[in-house]
């Protein structure tokens, strides 16, 4: 039986950089490598801005990296995964180190069994986790936006694939509710690392 291939296909720009720091532990880097989850990772940037210091990080990290479009989200993602051959779409930002492997392994697991995306229950923060996706339905997705009007509802779905599937009954959608609540010290370790992270200026995620 042919084994899919989950991708991790991580949403970045340079402003999700933080300055000087290049340590793949301060980022979901180190924890989807070392999590045997993905048969590759992959950098989806935008070409704007100084957009080739990731060819540089992708040699750095050990992953893959592809420069798309800046709005047309929907598009970058589908390029970046189809050149890693996936089977399974999962789109990381890529400061959620963080990211609760746990709930994502469900999300992937329900994607091996048929379905076309996974929603999360409104008791679950999204912050922690990923979008998770077949990468058929991320293609149906691009190939139904190029035959859309260029109006304010494409753009949305442009920047947010998911929505359209969200949208449209012929996708197969679950849902995830049963997971592991965060424990207080697990918690208070994750703000912790944020604290450090993060300046002073800039905003904290709601977890």
């Amino acid at each position: 039986m042919h084994k899919l291939n989950t991708v991790a296909v991580i949403q970045c720009t340079v402003d999700d950089l933080y300055k000087g720091n290049t340590n793949p532990d301060d980022y979901c880097i180190t924890v989807l490598k070392n999590s045997n989850l993905f048969g590759d990772i992959i950098l989806a940037c935008p070409k704007i801005g100084n957009y080739m210091v990731f060819k540089e990080l992708a040699n750095h990290w050990g992953v893959n990296y592809y420069f798309g479009s800046d709005y047309n989200i929907a598009e970058r993602l589908y390029f970046a995964a189809e050149r890693c051959n996936a089977d399974i779409v999962a789109r990381i930002l890529l400061k959620r180190v963080y990211i609760d492997l746990d709930i994502v392994k469900k999300m992937i697991l329900q994607i091996e069994n048929g379905s076309d995306y996974i929603n999360l229950s409104s008791n679950i923060n999204y912050e922690v986790a990923a979008d998770v996706m077949s990468f058929s339905s991320l293609k149906k997705t691009v190939e139904i936006l190029k035959n859309r009007d260029d109006n304010f509802q494409t753009s949305i779905y442009k920047f947010s694939p998911w929505r359209l599937i969200e949208s449209e009954n012929r996708f197969i959608i679950d849902n995830i509710s049963n997971v592991n609540l965060w424990s207080k010290a697990k918690t208070s370790v994750v703000k912790t690392k944020l604290n450090n992270l993060f300046s002073n200026n800039e905003n904290k995620v709601g977890i």
